[in-house]
C-alpha cells in the first residue's frame, strides 16, 4: 500500500509563496489609495461647463477639463442627473462645481 505523506518542502515553498503575495498585495494597496488621496486634492477645472460632444466620456472630459483623467468620478459626483455615468449624450451640460440646492 502506498503512503500518502507530507512532504515539508513543498509545504514550506507554498506557504512561502503565499506571504510573499500577501506582502506584496498589501504594498500596493496602500500605494495606489495614497496616490488617489493626492490627486483627488488637485481638482481644479480650467472651466465652469463643458458641454458633451459625440464620442466624449467623463474620462476624456476629465483629462481635457482637469488634466487628469482618474477624476472622473468626482466630475460625476458634481452631476447627480447622470444616473450612470458610462452613458451621456451629446448636448448634456457637465458641471464642475457642486450643484446647488433649492
Amino acid at each position: 500500500m502506498k503512503r500518502f505523506g507530507y512532504r515539508p518542502r513543498l509545504i514550506l515553498g507554498g506557504v512561502l509563496v503565499f506571504l510573499l503575495a500577501l506582502a506584496l498585495s498589501s504594498s500596493l494597496s496602500s500605494a495606489s489609495s495614497q496616490v488617489g488621496e493626492e490627486e483627488v486634492s488637485d481638482f481644479n477645472p480650467s472651466v465652469d461647463e463643458r458641454v458633451v460632444q459625440d464620442g466624449d466620456t467623463l474620462w476624456d472630459i476629465a483629462e481635457e477639463v482637469l488634466g487628469n483623467p482618474v477624476l472622473w468620478p468626482k466630475v460625476w459626483s458634481m452631476n447627480p442627473e447622470i444616473t450612470n455615468p458610462h452613458w451621456i449624450y451629446p448636448g448634456d451640460i457637465i458641471r464642475f462645481y457642486p450643484p446647488t440646492t433649492p
